[in-house]
């Protein structure tokens, strides 16, 4: 059998890309303390990853569909404000993003994180000039990056801007739209 290079490489970004697991589930505990949930790191760590949706439905079935929202929109500020500053690309990921671009593979990003968090965690990855599609946010809300959510991203890297065919707009110029 003949094993042939591959042609593209999709990757998720936080927890991929990005190593904010420790900040999430911080930003997630000190949210819910707030709230007068107390959870240990330990106890939240089963849920990593999970869509917040999700995991408030396990921690708290007792509460409202409203006040799990209002904790989720709560956890999001404390992160974007406290935690996402101080997140860190994990060792390599820019060598092996420019690695797989030398050797022609198209890269793709599907991520649920917000454009505007993106543009954050790339002043530190520095990626985004090699990416050639990205599907972002509500496009991917309902399914980490899995294979159901790489339907989102465009089937053409030749499309305009690069391949950026998003269904949301960047908080940054695009190389080629202007």
């Amino acid at each position: 059998m003949i094993i042939s290079a591959p042609r593209a490489a999709i990757f998720d970004v936080e927890g991929t890309l990005v190593d904010c697991v420790s900040s999430t589930l911080e930003s997630w505990r000190e949210t819910l303390l707030e709230a007068k949930y107390a959870f240990t790191l330990q106890d939240l760590q089963p849920y990593s990853g999970m869509d917040g949706t999700w995991m408030l439905e396990k921690l708290l079935p007792q509460e409202s569909d409203e006040r799990r929202k209002a904790l989720i929109q709560r956890q999001g500020e404390r992160y974007r404000e406290e935690f996402i500053h101080h997140t860190r690309p994990f060792r390599g990921v820019n060598e092996l993003l420019r690695r797989l671009k030398e050797s022609n593979v198209s890269i793709g990003l599907a991520t649920t994180c917000k454009p505007d968090e993106l543009a954050i965690y790339d002043q530190q990855l520095r990626i985004l000039g090699l990416i050639d599609a990205a599907t972002c946010g509500e496009a991917v809300k309902t399914r980490k990056a899995g294979s159901r959510s790489f339907s989102a991203l465009p089937r053409s890297a030749g499309s305009s801007c690069r391949g950026y065919n998003c269904s949301w707009r960047y908080s940054f110029r695009c190389h080629g739209c202007e």
